[in-house]
């Protein structure tokens, strides 16, 4: 690296020690001259330099595709949200139509347990009757038994 600042302060010194044009301003310099400093500048410069711009351009291409990569991560990420979204609002909605569907078979169950207790009721009441007229229609047959008996005794 020496060897490149070295020839850099040698293209300088070239270029300095050069009287400017009385009119233009402008430094005329050996055309061969400088091509052979900017030969040996090319020649000085490490393979490292070369190098570290091979790595540099690789790098930059390791982050575009890393971007790239990135990206698709993203979109594929956004596209399971919005697939869980939607799941959840059609689990939520189905969750809700269940709910519908237990209450209402709840109230049906509760209308239907009403109306056989209330059946039930009538046909024990009029059961009920039934037996007392029947208990009502037996007692009078044996009270009819007893006064015959009665009679026959005697």
């Amino acid at each position: 690296m020496d060897d490149v600042v070295a020839i850099i302060d040698e293209l300088e010194d070239l270029l300095l020690s050069k009287k400017r044009g009385f009119f233009s301003g402008k430094v005329y310099v050996d055309q061969e001259k400088v091509a052979e400093i900017i030969a040996q500048l090319r020649e000085a410069i490490p393979q490292s330099f070369y190098d570290a711009k091979s790595i540099l351009k690789q790098r930059d291409e390791l982050i575009s595709d890393a971007e790239r990569k990135a990206e698709g991560i993203i979109r594929n990420a956004n596209a399971m949200r919005e697939k869980l979204v939607n799941e959840s609002e059609v689990l939520a909605q189905a969750q809700a139509e269940a709910d519908n569907l237990i209450r209402g078979t709840r109230e049906y169950c509760d209308q239907l347990k009403y109306s056989v207790n209330q059946n039930l009721d009538t046909y024990l009441y009029q059961s009920a009757v039934q037996l007392n007229e029947a208990m009502v229609l037996i007692e009078g047959v044996r009270s009819e038994m007893r006064k015959r008996s009665n009679k026959d005794e005697r």
